[in-house]
């Protein structure tokens, strides 16, 4: 089973931890019966949150988390076992809670992080079935170090960034490089029959700007005037720069021609949007217009 690195279930997951938070914030004008189902949701909640601090920890860092800017996301060989293991446990938990739990707001606030959990592990399960795994891998870490020295961050995060290269690098025990890990995920799948690669137009715009994103980190590391970047910078950038090549080489020759997908993936990304809807006859009235 493949995990993309979906945010909907940590968004639908944060917005519904903060909205619980707010209005606890709000509560000392309420009767203590009316927040005590939020207290519940809360730690409802805080148990999905824990498991995507774990499986995206650059996410739940940006979402003003502490104590995770230095983590990065598992992409270690049998990544995506761990994480089904991980949701699985998680939606085992609330499915239990749910079934004894008998005040109707906090099952409904339930229910949504069902719903949540299960979107995640559909969508594992579909791109696993469908999809040869790809990514932009400099496009990616761009945005994680970005997150962590942007402007609007604050400064005592900036440290982390250079913790979070080295790491994506491999130059840390423990961790290996994260181009050379997506590198070999792809690889395993290129020749499984059936599975369809990325599509073209992504593919071409990647290899475009790739050079855009890598020397954008270093202009972000330049620009938050840290010192002690330089050399893991170094090591990154040519990770980076072999790994486009071989994008170019082995990914580009296999992807489709066609933006579209498969009905089952069309389905759960409109789901994710909202939209309750038969792709199939979505898909048919947008040929005939």
């Amino acid at each position: 089973m493949k995990f993309s690195k979906p945010n909907h279930t940590l968004e639908k997951a944060a917005t519904l931890w903060l909205s619980a938070a707010s209005i606890s914030f709000c509560a000392g004008t309420t009767a203590a019966a009316e927040t005590d189902w939020i207290a519940k949701s809360n730690v409802n909640t805080q148990i999905l949150l824990d498991a995507m601090g774990e499986l995206s920890p650059e996410d739940f860092g940006s979402i003003g988390v502490e104590g995770v800017d230095e983590n990065i996301t598992d992409r270690i060989e049998g990544w995506q076992k761990r994480a089904e293991s991980l949701l699985t446990g998680v939606l085992e938990e609330f499915e239990g809670t749910l079934a004894s739990e008998t005040d109707r707001r906090v099952k409904e606030d339930l229910n949504i992080l069902i719903d949540s959990t299960n979107e995640r592990l559909l969508s594992a399960e579909l791109n696993s079935a469908y999809l040869i795994p790809y990514m932009n891998v400099g496009e990616f870490i761009f945005n994680e170090i970005n997150s962590l020295l942007r402007p609007t961050a604050p400064s005592l995060r900036y440290p982390a960034a250079v913790v979070r290269m080295q790491r994506y690098a491999g130059l840390e025990e423990g961790y290996e490089p994260l181009a050379e890990l997506v590198k070999m995920e792809s690889m395993a799948a290129l020749d499984t029959d059936g599975l369809m690669g990325p599509f073209r137009g992504q593919v071409e715009r990647d290899i475009e700007i790739s050079e855009t994103f890598i020397t954008g980190i270093e202009d972000l590391f330049v620009t938050a005037e840290l010192d002690g970047w330089q050399a893991a910078y170094s090591i990154l950038s040519q990770q980076l720069r072999n790994y486009t090549l071989w994008v170019e080489a082995e990914i580009l020759p296999r992807a489709r021609n066609s933006s579209q997908l498969p009905p089952d993936l069309y389905a759960l990304q409109l789901s994710s949007w909202g939209i309750k809807a038969d792709p199939n006859a979505l898909i048919e009235r947008g040929l005939q217009e």
